[in-house]
């Protein structure tokens, strides 16, 4: 069997990277950026505000999680933090070479009864992980749930960025001063490396309640380019019943970040371009995203008097400049109004939600350095955007080194306005056309090179290195099986495999199988590359044990059967021959044997009985001259004794050829009856029997 490898690139301006966050589901909107590039806002009865989600390559939502309850396509639930707080944060994104994987990062805490508050509190969080496997019809299996990776407490900040060239996905958590980046590969998630900040001088762990101490709050986020990491930490100092505050300081800090080693910046290489006051009872942190070189952040202002809510400026940074603080812009600012959360796009323009006065509670766009108002959400219960590894919204040229006969995504979007396009398959073959397709008809190493060229006359050149990996073939399943009709189901064994899925159902490694036909087998190995294993089981009509006839007296048996000729065969699995006839068989029970050209086999047991004779008459006409038993050999253990109407012993026969010609003491017995005692294998026979003259 040969799989055909298929290549397809996608490349328009519409075009968004992988698809994998096209979908936010905020509330009773959805917001839908498969369609174009221009937000669409549809109203829904969903009422999940995502925490975070994903999409499949088409742009459909597959998993959507609010923090506490985690639903597949069709909104069925998967699992619920039943034992949990909600997420303080969590991201999802799909397994490194496996299309069908998914994993599930957050920090949560468990849920315990705060003593002398009668209500629940959520106490330290930790970081766990899940990992989901969906098929091709959004069918969800659970593989690992609610595993916990660290036991050392977390603080809120969680983010990830997947980098295909490299086929890791990095995971950044913080834990005060020091920032962990774990490596996810195609393996799960491995070892981890730590950078330290600065000291963003931890008081104690929040816990909701009164006369407690506020923690840090911080945000992480890592710009689509992969090059920068930008932290948002609160600090507050102790809240009296009075709700008074010691002095809070807010910080923004940016560190570099390499995406192929997943390291941060130091302690001495951090940027803080903003110390604010950020006094405040309420449970918010700094916000903020990276929109190409800029910088985008909400900053708090002091605690305001008369119970009044703080309010945030939104303000704009160019990161690009060596004075990062003296770029600092105004954006918006709304009396009374905090912004909650801004999160980049697919269409890579910056969104952000509010919260104030009915008339100020809404979804809104950043566009330009001003904010447009897209909806009112003030009858919803929307406090966070979905959360995305930034890298998904990327312009980018990639294609991830996928399996024998995979459809490869490759993305094509790093130049606007495109007229022309020239593709180098590293075959031999060439395409001109947008969005080409190609075919490999083996497995190996190939270069991809790409020309394209705008509307302004400029041209681009791009190259990437693949690797089709090798078909997945087994050495256990044959193409055929053949089964006999008369026998039991066989077994039949897919191979060493990770995963198995077969035409009937079955997920195990070996089946059993009776009735005739084809047998399809799904299996993945420890790369979650994907092949598709069939065999044949054939039926062949066992063969016919029509009869088995015995001649006592010249003690041999013939066996008559029909079937696939030639016919073989067997007497109690030794004896192995091409006649039907088998000769000298001793007394008991033995096994017939037929195996037809197909092997297919039957079998039939046959009882040899004694054949004592009733008289003998040594008189040498050769008829009947001596008293014999034939039935008395092979490893029968037996002894025969003869006695006259005296009961004197004249013949003895202990394990030996029975064969005595009528004499005793080498004369001739008188013609009379005589009496045997025969013991065979414990087996008993009395009678008697006559000499004649």
């Amino acid at each position: 069997m040969r799989l055909f490898y298929t290549l397809l690139f996608f490349s328009c301006l519409h075009l968004i990277s992988q698809n994998r966050g096209n979908v936010w589901e905020l509330d009773q909107i959805q917001i839908d950026f498969n369609v174009t590039t221009n937000t669409v806002l549809t109203n829904t009865s969903n009422t999940v505000s995502s925490q975070s989600s994903i999409c499949n390559t088409n742009g459909e939502v597959i998993l959507n999680y609010d923090g506490l309850t985690l639903y597949d396509k069709n909104s069925q639930i998967i699992k619920s933090n039943e034992r949990f707080g909600k997420a303080y944060n969590s991201v999802i994104f799909k397994k490194i070479g496996c299309n069908s994987k998914y994993y599930l990062f957050e920090t949560k805490a468990f849920r315990t009864p705060n003593q002398g508050v009668p209500r629940e509190i959520n106490i330290v969080p930790k970081l766990y992980y899940s990992q989901y496997e969906i098929d091709e019809l959004g069918n969800v299996t659970v593989i690992e749930e609610d595993v916990l990776y660290f036991e050392t407490s977390i603080y809120s900040g969680l983010t990830a960025y997947v980098n295909d060239e490299v086929q890791k996905v990095w995971v950044v958590v913080r834990n005060g001063i020091n920032l962990f980046t774990i490596e996810v590969n195609e393996r799960g998630p491995e070892s981890h490396q730590i950078s330290k900040l600065g000291d963003p001088k931890i008081l104690k762990y929040f816990v909701d309640g009164r006369d407690q101490m506020y923690n840090v709050f911080n945000d992480l986020k890592i710009n689509p380019k992969g090059d920068k990491i930008i932290t948002f930490i609160r600090t507050n100092n102790y809240l009296t019943l009075e709700k008074e505050f010691i002095e809070a300081d807010g910080y923004i800090q940016i560190l570099t970040f390499d995406k192929e080693t997943g390291e941060a910046g130091d302690y001495f290489t951090q940027t803080t371009i903003e110390k604010g006051e950020t006094a405040t009872n309420l449970f918010h942190p700094l916000v903020g995203e990276i929109q190409g070189d800029k910088l985008y952040t909400a900053i708090r202002t002091r605690y305001l008097p008369f119970g009044l809510p703080p309010e945030h400026f939104l303000y704009e940074y160019d990161l690009s400049h060596p004075d990062i603080k003296s770029t600092e812009k105004f954006i918006f600012k709304q009396p009374l109004t905090n912004i909650l959360d801004i999160q980049i796009g697919p269409d890579r323009e910056l969104y952000m939600v509010t919260l104030g006065l009915e008339a100020d509670t809404f979804l809104g766009r950043i566009d330009n350095g001003s904010v447009t108002r897209l909806q009112n959400t003030s009858a919803m219960s929307i406090l966070e955007l979905p959360s995305y590894p930034q890298s998904y919204f990327v312009s980018n040229f990639f294609v991830k080194n996928l399996c024998y006969g995979d459809v490869i995504e490759f993305a094509t979007d790093l130049v606007e306005n495109a007229v022309s396009f020239q593709w180098d398959f590293g075959d031999g073959n060439t395409s001109n056309v947008m969005v080409p397709s190609h075919t490999y008809l083996d497995s190996g190493n190939h270069t991809i090179q790409l020309e394209v060229s705008d509307d302004n006359g400029e041209t681009y050149f791009y190259s990437k290195d693949i690797t089709v990996k090798d078909e997945l073939v087994s050495t256990t399943l044959p193409d055929e099986v053949f089964i006999c009709s008369n026998e039991e189901p066989i077994e039949i064994d897919a191979g060493l495999f990770e995963t198995f899925l077969w035409s009937t159902g079955e997920t195990t490694r070996k089946i059993k199988v009776k009735e005739p036909g084809v047998y399809t087998v799904f299996v993945s190995n420890k790369d979650c590359c994907v092949g598709e294993l069939k065999t044949t089981l054939i039926e062949n009509l066992a063969p016919v044990i029509d009869d088995i006839s015995y001649d006592e007296l010249d003690n041999y048996a013939t066996i008559y059967a029909s079937g696939a000729e030639p016919l073989t065969y067997i007497l109690d699995e030794e004896v192995i021959q091409d006649d039907n006839v088998f000769r000298d068989l001793s007394f008991g029970t033995h096994k017939m044997k037929v195996i037809d050209a197909n092997g297919c086999e039957i079998s039939s047991d046959f009882d040899v009985r004694l054949n004592i004779p009733e008289y003998f008459s040594p008189n040498g006409d050769g008829i009947n001259d001596v008293f014999k038993i034939p039935q008395l050999r092979g490893n029968l253990d037996f002894e025969l004794q003869i006695f006259d109407r005296h009961r004197r012993l004249i013949r003895n026969f202990k394990n030996q050829e029975v064969l005595w010609d009528g004499t005793f003491s080498g004369q001739q017995i008188i013609a009379d009856d005589y009496w045997y005692f025969l013991n065979v294998n414990g087996q008993i026979f009395k009678g008697h029997f006559s000499k004649l003259n």
